[in-house]
């Protein structure tokens, strides 16, 4: 017993322990370094969310700790950089840049995204289904669905600015043919310069873009902030194209456990959160302890870890 013990302690202490289980807890997330779709660009900084998961198995954290920083990170410890990077779960799902007239679309699906995540990662409850119609199987309205959405509907990414180069890469494109064109030119052909179109100008204007442009060095973060406190409507039958009656942030009804989450667009993560990581909730404890269950022994004592509802199989 003791040689077990041992063994057991040993994998436990060592840091390779946090990587393994963070492998699993990142599938669960839908981690990707890269955003999916046509263009699949790559996401600078978001493995830094995946270093964050690591760390917190490594270091024994609480989890209903783990659970409120991934959904309201910056807003549950704003100077704390660790709960900034903690929400970048938010933003794992496939996202394709657009803009002009399918913006909207890119932004509901990322809205249909994170509400499913959230519903699948902590309470097993697959919620897609309610986006349409009440779910067929188990007690979610579709009510509900975009209540929860509405938690979310004023998030945004949090991104540092980045300036636009075309126009200067453009003007510093044609300065330069006009130089070479004046090289090609003898000496009674050639007109002076006035000081507005030198290149020394030019020069000093790409020098101060450069120097600028080191702050895209510093360590930043792949995460999301509180922007303005959209409104959020039921889609009938989920299309954006109809939009139905207005809906409140709220929580899951059939849980018997409720929440009074802010209407404001400050504190509506954390409150659902809260609400999520509460003793009191029904479903969270049970979800991963499921889950750990399953790492471990390779199968969970519920065979669908993602659904606890009627469909997922009983224990």
């Amino acid at each position: 017993m003791r040689d077990w013990e041992a063994v057991v302690d040993h994998l436990l202490e060592s840091p390779r322990y946090g990587e393994r289980m963070a492998q699993h807890w990142l599938d669960v997330v839908r981690y990707a370094d890269t955003s999916g779709f046509a263009n699949d660009w790559e996401r600078p900084h978001a493995w830094r969310y995946r270093d964050y998961v690591i760390r917190s198995f490594n270091n024994d954290k609480r989890f209903d700790r783990f659970v409120k920083e991934q959904i309201a990170g910056e807003e549950l410890a704003p100077d704390d950089p660790e709960g900034r990077i903690a929400t970048g779960y938010l933003r794992m799902g496939p996202w394709e840049q657009t803009g002009m007239s399918v913006a909207a679309v890119t932004r509901q699906q990322f809205l249909d995204d994170v509400t499913n995540s959230v519903g699948e990662t902590f309470l097993a409850q697959g919620l897609r289904c309610a986006s349409c119609h009440d779910h067929k199987f188990d007690p979610v309205p579709t009510r509900d669905y975009y209540r929860i959405q509405a938690v979310f509907a004023s998030t945004q990414f949090d991104e540092p600015a980045t300036p636009f180069l075309d126009a200067e890469t453009r003007e510093f494109a044609e300065r330069r043919e006009h130089l070479e064109r004046i090289r090609d030119l003898g000496p009674e052909q050639i007109t002076r310069l006035d000081k507005e179109n030198s290149f020394e100008r030019i020069t000093k204007k790409r020098n101060a873009y450069l120097e600028s442009a080191f702050e895209r060095f510093v360590p930043q973060s792949f995460s999301v902030k509180t922007g303005g406190g959209g409104k959020t409507r039921i889609l009938e039958g989920g299309a954006l194209s109809s939009p139905g009656g207005m809906v409140e942030p709220g929580a899951l009804s059939a849980t018997g456990f409720q929440v009074k989450i802010p209407t404001k667009a400050a504190g509506r993560r954390l409150a659902l959160a809260n609400w999520i990581a509460d003793q009191r909730n029904p479903l969270t404890a049970r979800v991963i302890v499921n889950r750990v269950w399953q790492w471990h022994f390779g199968s969970g004592l519920v065979a669908a870890s993602n659904n606890f509802g009627r469909m997922g199989g009983r224990p």
